[in-house]
């Protein structure tokens, strides 16, 4: 978990089975909480650059 000054108050890094798992996980969290989440995909560049070229 990392704080952030700007736009977004706090970070967290996790890593999920897939982008679904992620989805259903962040709605849960918003339902139990009231907060609601922004949900990003990240890969390594490494990966990207493959996609890519």
């Amino acid at each position: 978990m990392y704080a952030l000054l700007g736009s977004y108050d706090l970070m967290f890094i996790v890593e999920f089975p897939s982008d679904k798992e992620a989805i259903k996980t962040s709605v849960e969290i918003t339902k139990l909480t009231g907060i609601s989440f922004t949900t990003s995909v990240a890969i390594e560049v490494d990966e990207f650059d493959k996609l890519v070229c």
